[in-house]
């Protein structure tokens, strides 16, 4: 984090591409390493360094003032910006909201939700509020201890509220409570994001919001993992039976495989969690060492190894459990599993 807080600080420096290098080893950094690198940083900063709060891929910056203080959220949107530049990964995290007020659009209320609301406190004044049918019940709401909440949120003091002001109330608090209660953090965000002036690119460029905000069309599921090999599956040539079974039993495995364990086959293929904004080529081969039982992944050009030792599909088929489960732990990092 430091050395993009150092990035921030100047930025007068240009674009780096980092190269990985293996301690005590030649290994060659093909791109793969430092596309698995910012995607363990980025999930370090989602659930190690506390920078985000929220449910999902829906997320704010945490008001904590410690991290503020430090400007680590600048220093994350420097991080974003190079990732994304490098073409390697985005950061799609981002409650939708937080993306249209980044950007400067001013419909960005329009995407508000009640379930986006970080602060359970407001999370529930607003779930009451919204359940209430009466102008009474709106009454009891505001008047009862999780009304405490409505003060220093900017809603006029002794204001009575009525069913006919019910919605504007619930869209202040949510409005408050994901954006005017951490624009320190948003600020300081947005700056790091600008790096380079990105921030000009993803008012421009509306591609470039899937790289940021999650989008259901726009990642890794079992349909798009299949969609992927299959070019490569389908020309994958056998050459006897060891071969024929291997193929048919990851051709079963693509059929019953989940868009959770799709995701994390692809980040052992590939050493991302999410499709970069350029589509990859996956490939598909045999391990020639007919007696490994586990899969083997280049992740620098992005091939999937077929393992030929296993005797049936359900042998087959756990061993790339194993896979799957070592791609949830990640590089560097020892699995409990």
């Amino acid at each position: 984090m430091n050395h993009y807080s150092n990035k921030f600080s100047k930025p007068e420096q240009i674009h780096e591409t980092p190269m990985i290098i293996f301690k005590n080893e030649d290994s060659f950094d093909a791109n793969a390493p430092r596309r698995e690198f910012y995607s363990l940083f980025f999930q370090s900063c989602l659930f190690e360094e506390r920078l985000w709060v929220g449910q999902g891929r829906r997320l704010v910056p945490s008001n904590d003032i410690t991290m503020t203080r430090d400007k680590q959220l600048s220093a994350l949107g420097v991080a974003i910006v190079e990732a994304i530049v490098n073409g390697d990964c985005g950061f799609p995290y981002l409650n939708e909201a937080l993306y249209h007020f980044i950007i400067g659009d001013n419909e960005y209320e329009n995407y508000l939700r009640i379930d986006d609301i970080p602060d359970q406190d407001v999370l529930y004044f607003t779930q009451q509020l919204s359940a209430a049918r009466t102008d009474d019940e709106v009454k009891q709401v505001v008047c009862s201890d999780a009304g405490v909440c409505m003060d220093g949120t900017g809603w006029p003091e002794g204001q009575t509220v009525k069913m006919s002001d019910r919605e504007a109330l619930v869209r202040h608090m949510a409005k408050w409570s994901v954006i005017e209660r951490r624009r320190t953090a948003i600020d300081q965000l947005k700056e790091g994001l600008n790096y380079k002036n990105f921030l000009s690119s993803l008012r421009t460029n509306t591609l470039l919001k899937c790289l940021l905000v999650f989008s259901g069309e726009y990642c890794v599921t079992a349909n798009y993992l299949r969609r992927m090999l299959s070019p490569s599956l389908v020309s994958l040539r056998v050459n006897d039976k060891h071969e024929g079974e291997a193929k048919k039993h990851f051709n079963k495995l693509l059929e019953e495989i989940t868009d959770e364990d799709a995701g994390y086959l692809f980040f052992f293929i590939t050493g991302v969690l999410d499709p970069p904004i350029k589509e990859m080529v996956l490939n598909v081969t045999f391990n020639p060492n007919r007696k490994r039982t586990l899969p083997e992944a280049t992740a620098c050009n992005n091939t999937i190894s077929l393992p030929q030792g296993n005797g049936s599909f359900q042998a087959f088929k756990k061993s790339f459990i194993t896979a799957i489960q070592y791609a949830r732990v990640g590089f560097g990092k020892t699995s409990h599993m």
